[in-house]
């Protein structure tokens, strides 16, 4: 192919990382292109090297990175280019998406000097016209209130207007191609449908090339015109996306797409539906594990309050899984912490395992506290890396003061459970996969037993195969155990197949609850009809239609 042909050319790309155990190759012979306007994604799991890749192609690799074969960018062969060649490039040629916005973005910057200083490091222009050019991209990315947010520091921004804002500052100097990866991983599904309305808008208007990274399917299929997937560091598959998606020919791609979990959207029958019922306390049942009434939370006071919770109920019977699902800001993490008695409510009741946690002794909350366990979002930040796997599976032993017959041997049996062999015990957690580490938490929440387990957004950042892996260990280990979950998710399909109920928030208010599927198939509130359009599932045909759903009730809504 020409330099007219294609915008990106990877032709025969390896790269060798040197490593303190001898040279790992992380790319493997990768050959790609990427046409004029089109966009094409590069699907695997961690460790595939799809980014890697990415990162190649703009010359970011680390030092201890060997690299062989030739990437063309344009008419730049990136491949060897010298620094001031490679700062041309990502200027006008190429620019990055990154995954997660708060580590791209400089905290003690505002984040209109932050577009202008984009600006200005490529284009000679006053400060007042990378001003206006910079309010002119907040608009484009569709930031509300530009002006005001120009002066905003990130921390005050969501998550998705940061990855906005992220975004603007790659379509800054006008780049012809885009490299996104792993743009929409962290964000809730009507935001993350928002940000890919907004990427396919850019690319047809602006007639930018994209090579999107992901390990999401139905981003994929969202976005993308052909299809690359990675495994080992090599290509081993790729075409048109519909052709991949629906017609996988490799082994690896069938799995990819197996571990994908996928919204029923049939009506249940009436013996599941009837399975799917539990008693509440009130029509007999056993008393619940977790009961909150009318519990509000704000922060701050005055015209600055946020008003977290405004006043709802929730309950989770013994051994059942209530999912709780909203967007960012619904107020479904703070619900959490109230459970957890890291957050105390304005007003209220909480009662957890039978004990009203806002009166009474000090030691009987922490009697209750010895029966939660808890797991994180991110594992990376809520393992400690000074500790050895086996000192972070026994710290709540430490926390809570608690003897164990055996320490050793019930770090074993965790292990075990969660399904990692015992030679993981004496590593330390930055040595272990997103996977494995989020198993270690998992073991560490059932050290003590726990009667209720609160996991909160616990496989949002996990590939699909790993997440798929993680989810059959924690319906497995509730099976055996007994314990009942608070589990909060934006992930629809992960909380349909894990949760006996469901519970939708939205800006504070519980706006529907039921049981699991009848709720999540034949949803009576607006909003849950809303987010159920906005989930991606691996299926152009059905992508656009749900796409052109949502466009539809958005037009009615003006």
């Amino acid at each position: 192919m020409s330099t007219n042909d294609t915008m990106l050319e990877i032709t025969d790309l390896t790269v060798t990382f040197r490593t303190a155990s001898g040279p790992v190759t992380a790319v493997d012979g990768v050959s790609l292109s990427v046409a004029p306007g089109e966009t094409l994604a590069l699907v695997g799991e961690s460790g595939s090297g799809k980014s890697t890749v990415a990162f190649a192609t703009v010359g970011l690799l680390p030092d201890q990175a060997t690299v062989t074969g030739r990437v063309r960018v344009g008419s730049t062969v990136t491949t060897g280019a010298t620094a001031q060649e490679l700062r041309t490039v990502r200027g006008a040629g190429a620019a990055m998406v990154f995954q997660e916005p708060s580590t791209a973005l400089n905290p003690l910057m505002r984040v209109g000097d932050q577009i202008v200083e984009a600006i200005r490091n490529h284009r000679r222009v006053t400060a007042g016209e990378a001003k206006e050019r910079a309010l002119d991209l907040l608009r484009q990315v569709e930031i509300p209130t530009p002006e005001r947010k120009l002066r905003a520091y990130p921390f005050e921004l969501s998550g998705g207007q940061r990855q906005r804002v992220v975004l603007a500052m790659a379509l800054a100097n006008s780049p012809r191609l885009l490299i996104a990866d792993e743009p929409t991983t962290a964000l809730d599904v009507t935001v993350q449908a928002e940000v890919l309305d907004l990427l396919r808008r850019l690319a047809a208007e602006t007639g930018t090339s994209i090579l999107l990274v992901t390990h999401n399917m139905g981003v994929v299929a969202d976005l993308a015109d052909r299809v690359a997937v990675m495994s080992g560091g090599q290509i081993v598959e790729t075409g048109p996306v519909r052709d991949v998606l629906r017609s996988p020919a490799h082994p690896y791609t069938r799995r990819l797409l197996a571990a994908v979990p996928r919204l029923v959207v049939e009506q249940p029958s009436a013996d599941h539906q009837a399975d799917d019922e539990r008693p509440e306390p009130d029509d007999g049942g056993p008393e619940p594990v977790i009961a909150l009434r009318d519990v509000r939370v704000t922060f701050g006071r005055g015209r600055g309050a946020v008003h977290a919770l405004r006043g709802i109920d929730l309950t989770v019977a013994p051994g059942e899984t209530l999912g709780v699902v909203g967007e960012s800001g619904s107020g479904k993490t703070t619900a959490a912490r109230v459970v957890l008695g890291l957050t105390r409510p304005d007003a209220g009741e909480v009662r957890v395992l039978g004990t009203d946690m806002l009166h009474g002794p000090a030691r009987r909350h922490r009697a209750v506290r010895r029966r939660l366990g808890v797991v994180l979002q991110d594992p990376a930040a809520s393992l400690d890396p000074r500790l050895t796997v086996r000192d972070c599976i026994l710290e709540p032993a430490a926390v809570h003061r608690h003897v164990l017959a055996d320490p050793q041997r019930r770090a074993r049996e965790l292990l075990d459970a969660v399904q990692l062999p015992a030679s993981v015990l004496d590593r330390s957690p930055y040595e272990l996969s997103g996977g494995q580490r989020q198993r270690v938490s998992l073991a560490r929440a059932l050290l003590l037993g726990p009667t209720l387990v609160v996991a909160d957004e616990p496989t949002s950042a996990l590939d699909v195969s790993v997440q798929d892996n993680v989810l059959t260990v924690l319906s497995e280990l509730q099976a055996e155990l007994g314990f009942a979950c608070l589990f909060v998710s934006h992930d629809l399909a992960v909380v349909q197949r894990v949760c006996h109920r469901v519970a939708v928030m939205r800006d504070g208010v519980v706006v529907e609850q039921g049981p699991v599927l009848s709720t999540l198939v034949a949803p009576r509130a607006a909003y849950t009809a809303d987010l159920l359009d906005a989930v991606p599932v691996a299926d152009p045909d059905l992508q656009r239609a749900k796409r052109e759903r949502r466009a539809a009730r958005a037009r009615g809504a003006r």
